[in-house]
C-alpha cells in the first residue's frame, strides 16, 4: 500500500488505491466471464454473476481490513514503545529529582522517620495479621500528612 505521509497521531488512512485496483480487477473479471459466456454460449444466469459479484466484494473488504489491521498493529507498536519509554523518563525525572535534595535536612529526617517506621515489620509482613497492622497504621499516617498539608 502506498502511504504518501506517516500519521502524527497514531492513526491511519490506508489509500483506496487498493479498492480501486481490486473493484477495477473485479470488474474486469466479470465483463471478461461476461465475454466468454457470450461467445461460447455456456449460458451463466444473472445470480451466478452476482455471486461472483457479491464474492468478489466480500474478498475485497476482507483484504482491506486485513490490511488495515496490520497497519494499524504496527502504529499502535510504536505509539506503544513511544509511551513506554516517556514513562521511563518521566520516572528518571522524578527519581532525580527527588534524589537530587539529598543535602536537605528533609531528606535525612524523612529517611530515618521512615526507618523507624518500617524496623518493626522488618521480615513479618508476610502474615496477614502483621500487614494487616502494617496497613492500619500508613492509613493513620496517611490521614495526619493530609491534614497537615
Amino acid at each position: 500500500m502506498d502511504q504518501k505521509k506517516a500519521p502524527a497521531t497514531g492513526t491511519i488512512t490506508i489509500s483506496f488505491s487498493f479498492l480501486r485496483i481490486a473493484f477495477l480487477l473485479l470488474t474486469v473479471l466479470i465483463v471478461s466471464l461476461f465475454l466468454i459466456d457470450y461467445y461460447s454460449k455456456i449460458e451463466i444466469k444473472l445470480s451466478e454473476y452476482l455471486s461472483i459479484a457479491s464474492f468478489g466484494c466480500v474478498t475485497i473488504g476482507l483484504l482491506y481490513n486485513a490490511i488495515s489491521l496490520q497497519y494499524n498493529f504496527q502504529i499502535n507498536k510504536l505509539k506503544f514503545e513511544k509511551e513506554t519509554e516517556a514513562q521511563r523518563n518521566d520516572k528518571i525525572k522524578f527519581t532525580y529529582e527527588v534524589t537530587s535534595t539529598w543535602w536537605k535536612s528533609d531528606m535525612s529526617s524523612n529517611s530515618e522517620t521512615a526507618k523507624r517506621f518500617i524496623t518493626p515489620y522488618k521480615g513479618t509482613l508476610n502474615q496477614s495479621s502483621k500487614l494487616i497492622e502494617f496497613k492500619m497504621n500508613n492509613q493513620g499516617i496517611v490521614a495526619v500528612i493530609l491534614r497537615f498539608t
